[in-house]
């Protein structure tokens, strides 16, 4: 896999685990019917939200993003999560750590965010339509700086346990999570086709 792939990999299955903790209702809704975080959340970190907000809205979400980064001081590190941390990035001064941790917790504020629309569709096809299509276009600035509150409560409130919690979902899915995900998207996805096999 890619290593641009194992981060992405690791930034849906930290969104998965999140979810499952702070929106318990709403993460198994998406489970029992089949949705697979992959298919919407995938695009959502690739494309930094590009796609689903509008211009204002990015730059205030970007702001923030740049405004996360690693703060390298003495011998140590002091970096407000160990989650995407690269000493390597870090020397060369190319460590941007709110593209790749803070993205995560903005993801899970926006999915809870439209969780009601989704709670309310009961199929599949539905579900990931919603997801895939989400109303954001008449959003500005007071919208995502809410939207940036919530991911900040929710950054604190998992501070240094993230990979804790990759590490729990690891038995879940097995090490070749991303690659087995891949192989399984039809589109459309298929529904009972949706989640990777425990025994393979």
């Amino acid at each position: 896999i890619p290593s641009n792939a194992k981060g992405l990999q690791s930034m849906i299955l930290l969104l998965d685990e999140i979810v499952n903790r702070v929106d318990p209702i709403l993460h198994a809704h998406l489970k029992s019917n089949g949705v697979e975080f992959l298919w919407f959340a995938f695009r959502w970190m690739n494309s930094l939200l590009v796609r689903d907000l509008n211009d204002t809205c990015i730059l205030r979400l970007w702001d923030t993003y740049l405004c996360e980064e690693t703060d390298v001081a003495g011998n140590g590190v002091n970096y407000y999560s160990t989650f995407g941390f690269d000493a390597e990035r870090v020397k060369k001064k190319l460590h941007l750590s709110g593209f790749h941790s803070f993205q995560v917790y903005v993801c899970a504020a926006l999915l809870h965010h439209v969780r009601e629309s989704i709670l309310l569709k009961v199929k599949f096809v539905d579900i990931l339509q919603e997801l895939q299509n989400l109303p954001l276009n008449s959003w500005d600035v007071h919208d995502i700086s809410m939207l940036l509150s919530q991911a900040f409560a929710w950054k604190e409130t998992f501070h240094g346990s993230e990979r804790q919690l990759l590490l729990q979902s690891s038995p879940q899915y097995g090490s070749e999570t991303f690659s087995k995900w891949i192989k399984k998207c039809h589109w459309p996805p298929r529904m009972f086709n949706s989640r990777p096999s425990n025994s393979a």
